[in-house]
């Protein structure tokens, strides 16, 4: 076998046997030589000579240097494995301690953040459980001098006869901001009874055809023919609450036709979709960005370029209501694409009563 074929598992295992087979080999050689000189007779003296030389003189010790120097290269190289092997083991050591050491420091790192991120959580829930506590409190206390004064303008209202043109005007302003900050008033409390969890729902079987015909008919006193209800089929009642899905599809109604040039209807569409109710209020006018999508339902968000007055709650408590009553709103625009005014659709989602819900 040529010694540079072995593998370290072969020169192992060559090592462990060569002083058992080196003897055995020796002693098989002058026997051998015994057996041809005395026993065959086929050598001469000199020949004789020469074969001892040969034999004892020359392959023996010639055997045993060449198997001690292969056992002593062998021994050299797993001395050098070895140590080799314990170099890499305490490099590997070395690094197992440095990552450990590093995950330890970013694992205490972590902590720490988690805990202070714990805090600021505390500390936040504490600012905004103060902050509705403050509104609830403030719009609290504005409601009574708000019904005074309304009350009073509603006197001076019924006696306005004796009034002149422009007093007549300024009494119109100041009642009709008057309603306008009572309006905001009771919108913030409602937020605020909302987002504290006090705000109380009565779920049940609602007739959405019934209600959105009612709220059409009430604010075509205001604004006479604007809007066209449409129904597709036999619309089965919701699972709502009646007072607050009602202010929602007001104030979904109300939002349409103010972002909607004066002449251009709002078309309701009422459907069923599976085992939901779909309101769809549809109107022209300016696009929604999608960046304002995003954020049309956020507490106070007015949309960029658009200069209708608000206070950017309507639609953030209609959502919360909506998810309160496990159903959604969401918004579509361009409701037409490629138009002067291309409008949006906002889609109401309600359950169809079929039993309580969770």
């Amino acid at each position: 076998m040529n010694e540079a074929r072995l593998t370290g598992t072969d020169r192992l295992v060559l090592a462990r046997w060569l002083p058992w087979m080196l003897p055995p080999l020796l002693a098989a050689l002058g026997i051998v030589y015994e057996v041809f000189e005395h026993q065959l007779g086929i050598t001469t003296k000199n020949a004789n000579f020469v074969m001892e030389v040969l034999v004892f003189g020359v392959a023996g010790p010639v055997t045993v240097f060449v198997a001690l120097i292969y056992m002593r290269r062998i021994i050299q190289a797993r001395a050098a494995a070895e140590t080799s092997t314990a170099l890499l083991n305490q490099s590997l050591e070395k690094d197992v301690a440095e990552r450990t050491a590093h995950l330890e420091a970013a694992q205490r790192s972590l902590q720490a953040q988690a805990e202070r991120l714990e805090e600021m959580n505390a500390e936040l829930r504490q600012l905004d459980h103060m902050k509705s506590d403050f509104v609830a409190l403030v719009s609290h206390e504005l409601r009574a001098p708000l019904t005074n004064i309304s009350g009073g303008l509603e006197l001076i209202a019924d006696d306005a006869r004796h009034l002149p043109p422009a007093a007549h005007r300024t009494l119109d302003i100041i009642q009709t901001e008057s309603a306008r900050l009572h309006a905001l008033v009771e919108s913030i409390l409602d937020v605020s009874r909302l987002e504290a969890g006090h705000l109380q729902l009565t779920l049940g079987p609602v007739s959405v055809d019934a209600m959105l015909r009612s709220c059409v008919a009430s604010l075509a006193a205001h604004e006479p023919g604007r809007i066209v209800l449409l129904s597709h089929g036999s619309i089965p009642p919701v699972w709502a609450d009646e007072t607050y899905l009602s202010e929602v599809l007001r104030n979904v109604l109300i939002n349409a036709l103010k972002y909607s040039p004066p002449d251009d209807p709002i078309i309701v569409t009422l459907g069923r979709l599976d085992e939901h109710v779909t309101v769809d209020v549809t109107n022209r006018g300016p696009q929604i960005s999608m960046a304002d999508q995003g954020r049309l339902f956020d507490p106070f968000f007015r949309g960029s370029g658009h200069s209708q007055p608000g206070y950017g709650l309507g639609l953030y408590f209609a959502r919360r209501l909506l998810d309160a009553q496990h159903s959604q709103i969401c918004v579509t625009s361009p409701a037409f694409p490629g138009a002067e005014d291309p409008g949006a659709t906002f889609t109401i989602t309600l359950p169809i009563a079929t039993g309580e819900l969770d």
